[in-house]
């Protein structure tokens, strides 16, 4: 987490944050997971009683309209982080494409 917050270039305090809204961040946590399991139950319940119907064409709707969101929000997604957040400059180009080795150093000054 420290490394996420200096990433973004927000300040380390905030962490003290991170750690506070935790307790309540693992709170909502145990909700969910005990609204699924009631969920799976009653859905296996209902199909044991045989009120469960599968519709083709309603699941391939249902999973094409998935994909389409999902690439949608994925492409969004890479679009903008490599557009602002993950931009990497690299100030010492000239630097570095300006290096000798060692050897061509030592040949240079000795002759």
């Amino acid at each position: 987490m420290p490394f996420l917050l200096d990433l973004f270039r927000i300040p380390a305090d905030t962490f003290q944050l991170f750690l506070a809204t935790s307790v309540i961040n693992v709170r909502f946590g145990a909700l969910q997971r005990r609204s699924t399991t009631v969920t799976v139950a009653l859905l296996g319940s209902a199909a044991i009683l045989g009120a469960v119907r599968f519709n083709g064409a309603r699941i391939m709707r249902y999973l094409i309209i998935t994909v389409v969101l999902s690439a949608a929000l994925l492409g969004g997604l890479a679009n903008a982080c490599s557009a602002t957040a993950l931009k990497q400059s690299f100030a010492g180009e000239e630097l570095v494409y300006g290096m000798r080795s060692l050897m061509q150093f030592f040949r240079a000054a000795h002759r």
